[in-house]
């Protein structure tokens, strides 16, 4: 990735340039590097928005609103997830407007604010219905029902978690389907 990088930057291939330093905010996010992460993210939102690319910008601001997350400076990277989802919901980008609820819905469960994780993830969950993602539809489903098992609420945390079984079943994804069972069973008989 870094010899893409200065491969673009000497050909001075702006868009190849951003993209490099997107996989470079990604290996160093994978590497926990988060400092060096967002770095690349930021420099890829610059060149993003030099070049005009409203996509490339939400992906920029979306990434950088991950890595802050990350770090827990929820009041920024609520900002950055903000500015991403209003270009997503302008450029029509159903999956990145799911990804974002869900990672707003994430924030708010580590903080404890149980409602307002709920809401983010029910956005989620509509919006991956009405796209036929069953995926990140089963990623929501899980979360709500992570967040009802936080709360207390076991009754509505199996109903939502039987609920992600099918849903991964649909994504023919059975072999997660069956290791969720096996989560279920271990966390409710320690309940």
């Amino acid at each position: 990735m870094v010899q893409a990088l200065h491969a673009a930057r000497q050909l001075k291939d702006r868009a190849g340039e951003a993209t490099a330093l997107l996989g470079l905010g990604r290996a160093a996010r994978h590497q926990r590097d988060f400092d060096t992460s967002r770095t690349c993210y930021h420099e890829a939102l610059v060149v993003y928005r030099a070049l005009g690319d409203r996509r490339g910008e939400a992906r920029a601001l979306h990434h950088l609103g991950s890595i802050l997350r990350l770090q827990g400076d929820y009041s920024t990277a609520r900002v950055r997830y903000g500015d991403a989802l209003a270009l997503y919901r302008l450029l029509g980008k159903r999956h990145g407007e799911a990804d974002i609820a869900h990672n707003l819905g994430t924030m708010a469960r580590r903080q404890k604010d149980h409602d307002q994780a709920c809401t983010h993830y029910l956005e989620a969950l509509a919006i991956c219905r009405e796209i036929g993602d069953h995926r990140r539809e089963a990623r929501a489903l899980e979360q709500l029902g992570k967040t009802a098992r936080d709360q207390g609420d076991l009754a509505q945390a199996r109903n939502h978690w039987r609920a992600v079984i099918v849903a991964y079943e649909h994504a023919n994804d059975r072999p997660y389907a069956i290791g969720l069972s096996r989560r279920m069973a271990r966390d409710f008989a320690d309940s």
